[in-house]
Parts: C-alpha cells; sequence; structure tokens
C-alpha cells in the first residue's frame, strides 16, 4: 500500500489526476494474505517473496479461484515471467508488473 501511495502521490504533484481521484484508487486496492473474496477481485498482483517456487504455487493456487476475466500478475524484478508461467493454465490475462523506485512497467505474456 505504501508504494501504490508513492506513486500516486508523484502523480498528484505533477498534477496528472487529483487527491479525490488518488483516493478512490487507494480505496480499491485490498491487500490481503488470505484467498477470502478473491473470486470477485479483476486484477490480482501477487507480491509474495522472490523465490520461484513460492511465486508458482501461489500463482497456480490463485489461478484455481478466479475468474476467466480476471488479471493475474506477479511483482517480480528477478524471475523470468516465462518461468512462472509454466505453472499456469491460461496466459491470455497473465503479466508481470515490475515496480521500483527507477521504474514501473507491465509486460504481457504472450
Amino acid at each position: 500500500m505504501n508504494e501504490a501511495a508513492k506513486l500516486l502521490n508523484k502523480q498528484l504533484e505533477r498534477g496528472k489526476l487529483d487527491g479525490l481521484k488518488m483516493a478512490q484508487v487507494l480505496s480499491t486496492i485490498q491487500p490481503t494474505l488470505d484467498y477470502a473474496g478473491i473470486e470477485r477481485a479483476q486484477l490480482i498482483v501477487e507480491a509474495v517473496v522472490e523465490n520461484p517456487k513460492v511465486k508458482a504455487a501461489v500463482l497456480s493456487e490463485v489461478e484455481a479461484l478466479i475468474g476467466e476475466d480476471t488479471v493475474l500478475a506477479s511483482n517480480t524484478s528477478t524471475i523470468p515471467i516465462n518461468h512462472l508461467a509454466k505453472s499456469l493454465k491460461r496466459r491470455k490475462t497473465s503479466a508481470v508488473c515490475i515496480s521500483s523506485t527507477r521504474c514501473t512497467a507491465c509486460r504481457w505474456l504472450r
């Protein structure tokens, strides 16, 4: 949540969004440590420890619980997304999101 607030605050400072919109965006983000209600999500960003086996296990578990239109992303900077995708059944709505002090990017699997 802190990282999301920092990124949105930069947009606020640059005049790209106002305080009300920032608050609205932050209110839609719901970090969780369990899967309760996950089937209602439109976008899920996995952000567990940077361990390929752990990430693949979490992504597989989550994929089994969500709808086909839900975007499933992994926040990783060192693990190739194609490596993680091997454990996924659907690649159409899967992505890797990289967030750091230098860049914020999202690459879709093909």
